[in-house]
Order: structure tokens, then C-alpha cells, then sequence
């Protein structure tokens, strides 16, 4: 597999993406890596491989296991960063929620709540492309922990965080990562930054003697078009109604991308589901329920979204006559944008993940194992080709087939050229 180094040893605010070898064609060597992995001072930073749960076979167990759990479309990242790394990436949120594991060595996160949306930078997208995401905007951070060896971390899309290798949090004691005094770990904590000070010492010399890796498992919903933001996108546009909105409010922009009913999410959590009366619940919808579920929701939300706008059941103001308001969508119309994208749509990511992209994974080096990544990466461009058609969305449809052909044209010039 290939990756990049990032802008980890840099005191960038923003992203600074550098290949780790000349040739993007060739293999990656352990000394492209191992080159790549020099003190911050030296031009070092985090290196990482992206989908690399394709590449290699372990971590494409960890995949199928995923999203058998989850029920989702998954992704693995592998992130390396020497130690003594001042920043190892810039504050920014990714369109990913994010399992952080930490496998080897240390590193300190800090994790912020999402800032106020400034109207020009994607929410999910920021500090990155130029942006850069300032400690005002972002304010004291929920979590500040040094992640160890065998810790997990839960990062939710639109979340900033930032990370090094260089300091440590003051009151942590070294090996004591849940805060307890009993020197053991497994879970982070909430912080109070009064009472957290970072410090340069011999401890952080300490903690950060190894090299460290962690992986990333991202549950791609918002990636792949699974949250109520999309399934209103391609209602409107199926009904040839505009779907262009400027959300002001904070709280109701968070809301519309909230994954849809599916997978580990599609379950009752009340009495009744279980029967044993303690609130767990537990059994999961039907798919007819989860279908229901995803339109009452989504007409709830188009609803608060645009009060004004609207008329029809569950809809307050306005009266009988004309008062230039639309009627919603059919619920026939919005049940059929749902059906397909809980059936069709997850359906045909989850079986290209279960029966190819993850299944069978050989050797990391093998033309082979490369081969079989490319044309998974490269079906996943058709299904949401597919949702464009299905949207009536032409400009998407047109982007991903553009991506995917380009990507063909790239492969057959190297071939080409060999």
C-alpha cells in the first residue's frame, strides 16, 4: 500500500500533504517509512496509509468484523508519528466517526465540540485545504488524554481534534490513563482545563519513547449518503424542488445529519422490545419499521428546517388558502427515497465490502491484492453513481463517473509506461 507523509512535524495550522516516495507507482519499502519517520526538525511528520483495511489481511478482518457489528460501511487508516512530534496533525474534523486505536506507543488527543459554523468552511471539513480552525473557535477541549497501547477513542464527525507526541497532560500520571490512581487504563476522560497543563518533561520523554501507530475504523454514513441531509437532497430533487437551504441554526443543522435508521442503529430501545423491563431494549426494526422510522424523522426535520415553506400534516401556521407554501412530499415519495437508500443502496455497499473489498485480502505487495482494491474503490464510485441517477442529480452522477474514469485513465498510462 501507499501513503503519504502529513503535515505532523510542522507547525502548520493546516494540512501539508507530502509523498513519502518519487514514484506513486512503486511498492512501498519499509525504508521509504523508516526515512519518512525523522525528528519534526528534520522534515519528519505522521505518515499514513489510507484504506488500508483492503490491503492488508489483518486489518481487512477487522473491517469484516466492523461492519458486521455495526452494520455500516467501514474504513481502516493506519497513522504512524515518531516521537518527540510537536503537532502531529492540525486541528480539523473528518466526515467520519471514528474508532481510534491505539496499537503501538502513545499519543495525546485532544478532542473539541464542534465550533460555530462561520457560513464559508464545511463543518466537516474543516482545518484542512486552507482552512484553519482557531483555539477561540474551538474553546477548551471535552477530552485531553495521553492514548496508550490497547486504548480506544470514539471521535464523532464534525468533532476537532488535534494530536502530538511531544507533551503530556500535567495531573495524568504516567500509566494511568482513566484517572483513577490505580495506574491502569482503558478508557479517556473529560477534562477541565484549568486543571490540565501541558508540560514538556522527562515523563513526556517517557511516555513518548516508541513509535507511535493507531488506527482509524471510520463509519462512513455521511461519506456514502446515509443521513437525513441526503435523503432530503434526493427527495426535493426527485420531485423537481429546490433543495438549496442555508440552516442558521446550529442545533438543527447537526440534526439533519444524523445517521438514518440502519445497521446497529436500526433498533427499538423501550420495554416492550425485550420484555424484561429495563429499558435496554435491543431487538432490532424490521426493515418496513426502519423504512417508517427514516420518513416520519426526515418529515419532522424538513419541517424545523423550513417552517415556512411547507403545508400539510404536522405542519403549524399558514391557513387553508394559498399563501405561496408547497405541499410536502408525498409519503409515498419519501418512502421510496428511503427504501431505496436503506435497501439499495446500503445494501449494495455492505455485500461489495462482505464479499470482495474485504474478503480474501493476500499479500499487501501482491498485484493482485492492489488489483482487487482498485476495482473495489472503483465500484464504490458506481453505487453512488447510482444514487445520482436514482436522485435525479446529474452534476453528481457526473462527478463520480468522472473520478472513476479518471482513476481507469491514470492506471492505463502506467501500465503504459511499464
Amino acid at each position: 500500500g501507499g501513503g503519504g507523509g502529513g503535515g505532523g512535524g510542522n507547525s502548520a495550522d493546516t494540512w501539508d500533504f507530502r509523498p513519502i516516495k518519487d514514484d506513486p507507482a512503486r511498492v512501498t519499502s519499509w525504508d521509504d517509512v523508516s526515512s519518512s519517520l525523522r525528528p519534526p526538525s528534520s522534515g519528519g511528520g505522521t505518515i499514513y496509509f489510507n484504506n488500508a483495511g483492503s490491503l492488508w489481511p489483518s486489518l481487512a478482518s477487522l473491517c469484516r468484523l466492523a461492519a458486521r457489528a455495526f452494520g455500516l460501511p467501514v474504513n481502516v487508516n493506519v497513522y504512524v508519528t515518531p516521537p518527540g512530534t510537536v503537532r502531529s496533525v492540525p486541528p480539523h474534523t473528518d466526515r467520519q466517526d471514528v474508532l481510534v486505536v491505539q496499537t503501538e506507543g502513545a499519543k495525546r488527543w485532544r478532542v473539541y465540540g464542534p465550533p460555530k459554523r462561520n457560513g464559508r468552511a464545511d463543518p466537516l471539513n474543516r482545518g484542512k485545504g486552507g482552512d484553519a480552525l482557531t483555539p477561540e473557535e474551538m474553546g477548551p477541549p471535552l477530552i485531553d488524554a495521553v492514548v496508550r497501547r490497547g486504548d480506544v477513542l470514539y471521535v464523532p464527525a464534525g468533532f476537532p481534534h488535534e494530536t502530538d507526541t511531544s507533551t503530556v497532560v500535567h495531573d495524568d500520571p504516567i500509566g494511568d490513563v482513566d484517572g483513577d490512581g490505580d495506574g491502569g487504563g482503558g478508557e479517556t476522560i473529560a477534562v477541565d482545563e484549568k486543571v490540565r497543563v501541558q508540560q514538556q518533561s522527562t515523563s513526556a520523554e517517557d511516555v513518548f519513547r516508541e513509535t507511535s501507530v493507531h488506527l482509524t475504523l471510520g463509519l462512513d454514513t455521511h461519506v456514502w449518503g446515509l443521513t437525513y441531509a441526503h435523503l432530503r437532497w434526493a427527495a426535493l430533487q426527485r420531485g423537481g424542488k429546490p433543495f438549496q437551504i442555508r440552516i442558521e441554526d446550529d442545533g438543527e443543522y447537526w440534526a439533519s445529519l444524523e445517521t438514518v435508521p440502519c445497521g446497529f442503529l436500526a433498533r427499538k430501545y423501550d420495554d416492550a422490545a425485550d420484555g424484561d423491563g429495563d429499558g435496554d431494549g435491543g431487538k432490532r426494526m424490521t426493515s418496513d419499521e426502519a423504512v417508517d422510522l427514516a420518513v416520519r424523522e426526515l418529515k419532522a426535520i424538513m419541517i424545523r428546517l423550513e417552517p415556512g415553506r411547507w403545508r400539510g400534516e404536522g405542519v403549524t401556521g399558514g391557513g387553508d388558502d394559498d399563501d405561496g407554501r408547497e405541499d410536502l412530499p408525498s409519503d409515498e415519495d419519501l418512502t421510496e427515497v428511503a427504501r431505496y437508500v436503506l435497501r439499495d443502496h446500503l445494501g449494495a455497499f455492505l455485500r461489495l465490502q462482505r464479499e470482495e473489498m474485504f474478503a480474501d485480502v493476500q499479500d499487501p505487495r501482491g498485484e493482485e491484492t492492489l488489483m482487487k482494491a482498485y476495482r473495489c474503490t472503483q465500484e464504490q464510485n458506481r453505487i453512488m453513481e447510482k444514487f445520482g441517477a436514482f436522485s435525479k442529480n446529474e452534476a453528481t452522477r457526473r462527478s463520480f463517473e468522472a473520478t472513476r474514469l479518471q482513476r481507469e485513465a491514470t492506471l492505463s498510462d502506467k501500465r503504459s509506461a511499464q
